[in-house]
């Protein structure tokens, strides 16, 4: 059963409940107070039956939930070599990144991104 059809389900059985507290609302007026109270627990049995199937139904849905790959771009400022490489615990932007491969100066963190695998 799909989630709409449970949630149309769900739905009806709160117009149910509904109707059933409105009969039981007129039963206490003419004074039936047994009636009226079955009808009002009635109406509260399935009051919660709607809710719990309502909650079932969204949890059976379930949430996209997207991927990122987060990498660090290493840059030296005197020659412009650039590197890619993942994302460390304790990177941040400016952070001195060690010694350029090319040139031999001080490298540094130029942008930490993330990508959508």
């Amino acid at each position: 059963m799909s989630a709409r059809a449970i949630l149309a389900a769900s739905f009806f059985t709160t117009l149910v409940a509904l109707a059933l507290f409105i009969v039981g609302i007129i039963y206490m007026v003419q004074g039936e107070e047994f009636t009226s109270t079955a009808l009002f627990l009635g109406a509260l049995a399935l009051t919660g039956i709607s809710w719990a199937v309502s909650r079932a139904a969204a949890a059976r849905e379930v949430p996209l939930v997207r991927v990122f790959e987060v990498s660090t771009e290493l840059i030296c400022p005197s020659c412009g070599f650039r590197e890619l490489r993942a994302f460390q615990k304790g990177d941040y932007i400016f952070k001195p990144a060690g010694k350029c491969p090319r040139c031999g100066k001080e490298r540094y963190i130029s942008s930490i991104f993330r990508e959508e695998k």
